[in-house]
């Protein structure tokens, strides 16, 4: 659109309806979009959460269903079906608006099964001073998508693929401490520590091992894309 400026829209809140019709009324709205100036659209994320069709989309859990398969209780995410999300994109390039994706990659929640492994307790103030040594906790950090193991094997996501894990069962420490503790999670996959919290968190140090499992499954959701092209 020459001559205009560039103006954006968040096409999306928090306390939308979970009523699976976002993408429709987009559809429907896009023409509208256009005549009032918008020129790109920001959409939420279009993947299956944790919660299913309640899920706003940051509580990742498949980012390959974009509302195709029954999973977390239903098949549509929280705004609609694949096919819906399809075409509102089509529609809205249509009426020259360009469409930006949101798509989480740090983090998934929802996990299908539990994992064992050692850890210790980090001082939560600094996380270089250890408070115990080596225990074994049980994660919920390994996804199996059970609906979708036969044709999703390839994606089955392991502990050594995260920095961080909120769902934690600690054997041997006090529950009133749990909250004010952090956890490192010794991995056979990493040339160090895995740092978890309780809740929430994020590694301190920059270390090489993180970016390198992240790299690879940045490249493991690109890779479908480039083969349905040759």
């Amino acid at each position: 659109m020459p001559g205009t400026n560039n103006t954006m829209m968040q096409y999306f809140e928090w306390y939308l309806p979970s009523d699976s019709t976002l993408w429709n009324k987009l559809t429907k709205d896009a023409k509208h979009l256009e005549n009032i100036g918008i020129t790109h659209l920001w959409l939420p994320p279009a993947y299956k959460g944790a919660g299913g069709k309640d899920d706003v989309g940051y509580g990742v859990y498949d980012v390959y269903d974009l509302g195709e398969f029954d999973q977390k209780g239903a098949i549509p995410t929280k705004y609609g079906t694949k096919d819906e999300y399809v075409n509102a994109i089509k529609v809205l390039r249509e009426n020259n608006i360009k469409v930006l994706a949101d798509i989480v990659l740090n983090h998934k929640m929802g996990a299908d099964e539990t994992e064992d492994v050692l850890a210790v307790i980090d001082d939560a103030s600094n996380r270089n001073i250890s408070l115990t040594e080596a225990k074994p906790i049980r994660v919920w950090t390994k996804y199996t998508f059970p609906l979708l193991s036969k044709i999703l094997n390839s994606l089955i996501k392991r502990l050594k693929l995260y920095s961080s894990a909120s769902d934690v069962s600690i054997s041997n420490v006090p529950s009133s401490s749990r909250t004010s503790f952090v956890f490192s999670l010794a991995s056979h996959a990493c040339d160090d520590k895995l740092s978890i919290t309780f809740r929430q968190s994020s590694c301190t140090k920059k270390r090489p091992w993180v970016i390198r499992p992240l790299s690879a499954y940045i490249l493991s959701f690109i890779k479908p894309f480039q083969q349905s092209r040759t």
